[in-house]
Parts: structure tokens; sequence; C-alpha cells
């Protein structure tokens, strides 16, 4: 059962007592007190938001991984994670900042103890024992989110920790649609990112059948309130080509150029070791949908003229639809029959299409493929059609 219990705990070691025995002349200016006045956020001289990878992802701050359930999600964001406490220069070609503590906490509530232990062997066949085994000791895993915010606190107070992977998001709230319930749980979550100045990586689905649109924050499932949390909104799909290909978005960056966003970094999987590496190739979000449109143009060839058909084809049609529904068919029912089975074969969404599934039958009867009622005595909508007993079906 979905239990957001543990988030209502928050409870950061910090002061945010009221201050009320001070001078009314005298205002006192601070994280302890609530506020800041401009000067000094001004005079603090920041230049540039600390990331955490390249200009990619921030150091500190809520960031939303999206993308449906078959994506490698889990596995990017674990190849991730592996690679920062390994203390690799890079991740996808990213660079990782100097300035990180290499450790990291994994809120994993769909895989168990005995998957993840499978999962980063796997992820790790390639690295030195000893490296691993040093480097693990950096790396927090968590497997029950009941009093989460207790639990990651028992370890942020303790260890300077750069990221903390949520997986996933839905299981922290018991309905996703609830904006108020979903504000509630990322204001803890970013709460508890600013006080101990970490980044906190959530993962969540894309809503079902979105893969076919152009990559989007509203494709991601759940209140708005979600997305509008985050700073950076990303998603992960599959390249409709390739299965080892994989397309990571934008959807959202705050503070990203425009050189980030409108166009995927195409990703490779390999499918042994289950690490990621950048490819750096781009496909524009409109390449994605036009791809996919041409794959299916490519493979389904535009129903045309009936003379181009293959009759076999047709006939392993035909006795299919007569062996299951028999003889005696009115031609409305063969039609929809027909056109079901030249789908398989054939792109009937484009003009001609379905319209020539009705020529096809009158040619049939032409060619005593199928009966002509026109000879017969019933005729018109009313007409049963048969398979003409000495149609060759071999």
């Amino acid at each position: 059962m979905k239990n957001s219990s543990g988030i209502n705990r928050l409870s950061v070691h910090r002061n945010n007592s009221l201050i009320t025995d001070i001078d009314k002349n005298q205002l006192i200016e601070g994280e302890e007190v609530g506020f800041f006045s401009g000067a000094d956020l001004f005079q603090r001289n920041i230049l540039e938001l600390p990331k955490m990878l390249g200009e990619l992802l921030p150091k500190v701050g809520l960031v939303l991984l999206a993308g449906s359930s078959d994506t490698g999600k889990s596995i990017f964001a674990r190849d991730l994670i592996l690679s920062l406490v390994l203390n690799k220069n890079e991740f996808i070609s990213f660079p990782f900042s100097e300035q990180l503590s290499r450790k990291a906490i994994i809120v994993c509530t769909e895989d168990d103890d005995l998957a993840i232990s499978y999962l980063i062997r796997k992820q790790l066949k390639n690295q030195p024992e000893d490296l691993i085994i040093r480097s693990l000791e950096n790396l927090y895993f968590i497997f029950d989110a009941d009093n989460l915010i207790g639990k990651l606190e028992n370890i942020l107070v303790c260890q300077q920790i750069d990221i903390i992977k949520i997986d996933t998001l839905g299981d922290l709230v018991n309905d996703i649609k609830d904006n108020g319930e979903v504000r509630h749980v990322l204001s803890c979550m970013k709460r508890l990112a600013t006080t101990y100045q970490c980044l906190i990586l959530l993962m969540h689905h894309t809503n079902k059948r979105t893969e076919s649109l152009i990559p989007n924050k509203s494709n991601v499932q759940g209140a708005g309130g979600l997305e509008q949390k985050c700073r950076l909104v990303l998603e992960l799909r599959n390249d409709i080509f390739d299965g080892n290909l994989k397309h990571l978005s934008v959807l959202k960056g705050n503070y990203l150029g425009l050189e980030f966003k409108g166009s995927s970094f195409v990703l490779e999987c390999d499918p042994l070791t289950l690490t990621f590496s950048n490819t750096g190739r781009r496909v524009s979000f409109d390449d994605l949908i036009h791809s996919r449109d041409s794959q299916v143009t490519e493979s389904k060839k535009v129903l045309q003229n009936y003379d181009a058909i293959d009759k076999d084809l047709l006939k392993v049609i035909l006795k299919s639809i007569f062996v299951k529904f028999g003889n005696g068919l009115l031609r409305s029912q063969l039609r929809p029959l027909l056109a079901e089975g030249l789908r398989n074969s054939f792109n009937l969404d484009q003009s001609p299409g379905l319209n020539k599934v009705s020529d096809f039958i009158t040619r049939l009867q032409i060619d005593k493929i199928l009966s002509n009622p026109e000879e017969e005595s019933l005729r018109g909508k009313a007409a049963i059609i048969n398979l003409n007993p000495d149609t060759e079906l071999n």
C-alpha cells in the first residue's frame, strides 16, 4: 500500500524556531528566520549555478526523470550513480563536477535487495573487484519507503551525499493526480535537498501511448504540480528502429540554454553490461515522430490496385475468414473481416485504403474466387457471398 506518512514527519536538523525577543528596530536576516535581503543575495556574487554533471544536472534541487515502464529509466539512473561513486570523470560525455563527495543513496520500492544485488553486479562486471567494494561503501540503499524522511536524514546528518535516487515517486503518494498531496511531498523533498545541499532524482512514468507524441512535459503522468515543482524534467524513450538506442530529452529546464532543448540526446545501452554511452547524435523532437510515421509507411505499403496484389495472399486471408465464419457472409460482414486481414501487410489508413476493400470483393467475385450474387437471386447489401468450392487455396 502506498504510504506518504513518512513524508509528513519531516524534521530537518536546523534551528527553525521563531525569534521573538529582538529589538523592533533591528532586522535579523538569514536562513534561520526565513528571509534574506536582496543586498545579501546580490553580494554573494554567484555567477553560475553549481552543477553536478556538466551543464545538464544541477548540484542541488529536484530533477524528474520520466518515461514508459520499459525504457530503462532505472538502469540509466543507476548507471549514473555507479559512475559517480566509482569516481569516473564523466557520464554520457558530460563531466562530473570536481566538487563532489562521490556518495549517493538509492531508494528502491520496486526491486528488492536480491534483484539489486544481481543488477549492480551485472553493471559492474568489467570493473576491478577491489575498486567496486571500496566505491560501493559510499552507496546506500533503502528498500522500504515507510518513514522515508527519517531514514534519509539518518544518513544525511552523517554523510555528505551528492544524489538521492527515488524509484519510484508514485510509491510516496496515495494519489499521483492529487495536486495538493504531490506538491506537499515535493516540498518536503525540496527542503531536504536544500538543507543538505544534494540532488534528488525522482523516477516517474509518462502517460500511456505518449511515445507516439512529441516529447512534452504534459506527457508526464499525474498532477500539474509535479513538473511545476521540478526545475528540470527529463524524458527517456526507446528508439523505434534500434532497441539498444534511447532518446534523452529535456522537457523542462529552467536554467538550461536552448541548445539542450528541442532535440534528444541519442544514447546507446549495452545489453550485456547495462551501461549507457552518448552516440554524439541529436534528433529533433519533430523527427522522433516523423521517423515513427516513416517506419509505418516503409513497412506497410498503401493498398492500391487489385491487379498488383498477391492473389495467394488474398486466398490465405479468405481461407482464414471462411474457415472461422463459414459460408453465407453478407458483403457488409465480409468487408471489415477482409480489411482486418489486409492490415497486417498494408497501410489502410492512407487513401485510398479502406475504399479499395469493397472493390477487391467485387474483383474476387469476377475472378470466381468468391460467389457472385449478381448472378443469383439475392442482390445488393442482402446478397450472400460464399467462397467458391472450386477455389484452390493451397
